[in-house]
């Protein structure tokens, strides 16, 4: 049969697609195979492809990147690659029309549609780019980097970030325009020189913050050593004129054998001033220097400032009872030493009676204590009296000076840890040298890791300040005893841990420029500088290492509290000394003048320890504020 019109037939050829395709940073896959269309494919003479980047990491998933801004060239044939040229837009679509085909289906009458093709690689339907030598080995060098003594500062979950930061250099080189190549280029050197940077800053100051910690873990347990052995000397006191009186007899007899007979052979006059020197003491020298003692706390304490005050108040009751109960107990003695006196008076005519028992007791074969006569018996009576009463009044003493002196070397923490940032020339003019962008940014991160310690933007100065108040408020509120130390003291240790959560925070703050861009271009000025910065805190702190310091403007309050307790151990000592004194009462003294050995030594560790602590704040601040400045003292001028 005849056809009466023309019929067309299209017939949709098979297309072959080649090309080439350039960007800084970026190779067309050198494995790369001709894209094919079947015929039953060919839906129009528009095709749309994408150019991607495809990146595998071991442990990571399979990521495509659409490499945008990159030129390209396309042919059908490998002896004709660049018959077409073209320009990857967003997501590293590519757009290629062929005229001829879209004629054919024109006279066929068919409708035209776009040929999308696939981005699954197993449909092999894409042109696939991969990184150039020079990103490869980039990107490889600061991998090679991520060992693992740089990486244990940080968290687990931010070195998997570390780790797979390739991804990241991935997206910038191909969905990046191709002009901020050289930012891709800065973001991975300079997070790795903040990394690198931190190792060898934290390393070189480790031992800084280990000295910190275990200087501050004794000086604490120190102090609540001295309440502990004060407070062991007074219980030991307490528990003295019971026991005095169950074994008066063994102590009178053994006193006559050593320093009881030796007094009375002296004679009565020479007793009786020896006894009344005992009245005179706590009169005249105790009393006054425990009202003298109480007004220099108070004024003590007025230097301190809130913490101060909050010291005296916890203590002003304390100090208040305790000057009435040694008034009280230093009468109680004046009138037992006139009583005894009274004793003395009536003696003289007995006192070789006195003499002949004192001289009998010196033989072992003299007779026991209680087949004295009753005037002999009376007179050790009431001298025992008086040693009971001088025991109760030092006793009291103890009990109370233990808790002021733990009170007061708190107060000297307290005060060194106030002033020493000014006391102490670091020579670290840490916060001066610093942009405000990285200031700002550094306070951001200091409150966030320094639990609660004040509102954003109130300076890192008085961030540290409040860090630092809260150390002191957990020794001021800690009571004297083992439990409530190991709990305060596991708090304490927790605020001292902060360099060992600062990096994750601080290179995390790199982290986020790098991936955004927002890094200098000039990233090999800023390593020489941030180096020179590291460097240069190195030097600064060796200068600190040789400074000493003193606080002899508050050591003297502690003074006076060992001179109180002394004037105590001096009483204790005229009655009960030698092979007389009973072993509870020795006991006591060791126990009270170890109290006050150790309190000297912590008048002068607390200065050094509370300056060490202010560095260790200070040194922190210090390498937030270098490694922030990578971020923001040059800034990088991205373009859009």
């Amino acid at each position: 049969a005849q056809l009466k019109e023309t019929v067309v037939i299209p017939v949709a050829p098979q297309i072959d697609l080649v090309a080439s395709a350039e960007k800084k940073g970026l190779v067309l896959d050198p494995e790369q195979q001709p894209v094919q269309i079947l015929p039953q494919f060919v839906t129009g003479g528009n095709i749309n492809g994408n150019l991607i980047l495809e990146i595998q990491m071991e442990g990571g998933p399979l990521k495509q990147f659409g490499v945008c801004d990159a030129r390209m060239s396309m042919g059908f044939s490998e002896d004709n690659p660049s018959a077409l040229k073209l320009e990857t837009l967003r997501r590293g679509a590519w757009k290629l029309k062929l005229n001829e085909i879209e004629e054919a289906f024109k006279k066929a009458g068919l409708q035209s549609k776009p040929v999308k093709l696939s981005l699954k690689p197993e449909d092999k339907q894409t042109f696939k780019m991969v990184l150039d030598q020079e990103a490869e080995d980039i990107i490889r060098n600061y991998e090679n980097g991520l060992d693992e003594s740089n990486m244990a500062i940080f968290s687990a979950k931010f070195q998997r970030s570390l780790k797979y930061y390739r991804y990241h250099f991935a997206t910038q080189l191909a969905e990046k325009l191709e002009k901020n190549y050289d930012l891709a280029v800065s973001g991975v050197n300079l997070l790795l020189v903040a990394i690198k940077g931190s190792r060898a800053y934290l390393r070189y100051f480790k031992s800084h913050n280990d000295m910190v910690k275990s200087r501050f873990d004794k000086l604490f347990s120190t102090m609540i050593s001295v309440a502990l052995n004060a407070l062991s000397a007074s219980s030991n006191l307490r528990q003295a004129p019971a026991i005095l009186k169950q074994k008066a007899a063994e102590l009178i007899e053994g006193m006559a054998q050593y320093r009881l007979g030796r007094w009375i052979l002296k004679g009565a006059s020479w007793f009786g001033d020896f006894v009344g020197s005992l009245g005179e003491k706590a009169m005249n020298k105790i009393a006054p220097m425990v009202k003298y003692m109480a007004d220099a706390i108070k004024n003590f304490f007025g230097k301190l400032g809130e913490s101060g005050h909050k010291l005296y108040s916890g203590v002003a009751s304390l100090l208040d009872d305790f000057v009435r109960v040694v008034d009280d107990l230093c009468i109680a003695l004046k009138d037992k030493v006139s009583a005894f006196n009274q004793k003395l008076s009536a003696s003289g005519s007995r006192w070789n009676e006195l003499v002949e028992w004192a001289q009998k007791k010196k033989d072992a074969a003299g007779k026991a204590i209680d087949s004295a006569s009753d005037f002999v018996s009376e007179f050790l009576k009431s001298f025992q009296e008086v040693a009971e009463a001088v025991l109760n009044l030092v006793g009291h003493m103890f009990e109370k000076l233990g808790d002021f002196l733990y009170k007061c070397l708190t107060g000297i923490f307290s005060w060194c840890i106030e002033k020493a940032h000014k006391l102490i020339e670091t020579g670290l003019n840490w916060l001066s040298k610093h942009c405000p962008k990285s200031k700002e940014t550094v306070e951001e991160i200091l409150n966030a890791t320094m639990d609660n310690v004040g509102a954003v933007h109130n300076g890192i100065e008085k961030i540290i300040d409040s860090v630092m108040n809260e150390i002191v408020n957990l020794l001021i509120s800690c009571k004297p005893a083992e439990g409530a130390k190991d709990v305060a003291l596991q708090s304490a240790k927790k605020k001292l841990g902060l360099m060992d959560r600062q990096p994750t925070h601080v290179v995390g703050e790199v982290y986020r420029c790098a991936t955004k861009q927002l890094l200098s271009r000039d990233w090999e000025r800023e390593k020489r500088e941030f180096s020179q910065a590291i460097v240069d805190s190195f030097s600064e702190y060796s200068s600190y290492e040789q400074t000493t310091n003193t606080v002899d403007e508050v050591a003297d309050i502690v003074n006076i509290i060992i001179s109180v307790g002394g004037l105590g151990v001096t009483l204790l000592g005229i009655v009960f000394s030698g092979g007389t004194g009973i072993a509870v009462i020795a006991a006591a003294v060791a126990k009270f003048e170890a109290c006050f050995n150790i309190a000297k030594a912590v008048v002068f560790d607390a200065p050094q320890v509370a300056y060490a602590i202010r560095l260790m704040f200070e040194l922190v601040a210090k390498y937030d504020l270098i490694v922030c400045d990578l971020c923001f003292a040059n800034p990088a001028g991205v373009s859009a």
